[in-house]
């Protein structure tokens, strides 16, 4: 299997410069809320993987009955699959 990282990405904290005000509609200038919430879903996505590295599952059916429901990830062996109807 793959090697993935074990630890999840734990990203820095990030500031605005003293001063500035986050105002979302300004779309030309880069604010440190703008790049925390990008750093939230890398977390959130591999938080995912990494679940899903450690549910194995037979099949599909398998996966529901173990409480997965559609969208969520899992591994049969080396294969990553996704719950589906």
């Amino acid at each position: 299997m793959s090697a993935f990282p074990g630890g999840v990405y734990s990203p820095r904290t990030k500031e605005n410069k003293p001063g500035v005000a986050y105002e979302p509609a300004k779309t030309t200038i880069g604010f440190a809320e703008d790049i925390n919430k990008l750093d939230d879903e890398v977390v959130a996505i591999e938080t995912e993987l990494n679940g899903a590295l450690t549910r194995e599952y037979a099949d599909n059916a398998a996966a529901k009955t173990g409480g997965l429901v559609n969208g969520q990830l899992y591994r049969t062996g080396d294969i990553l699959k996704i719950v589906h109807s």
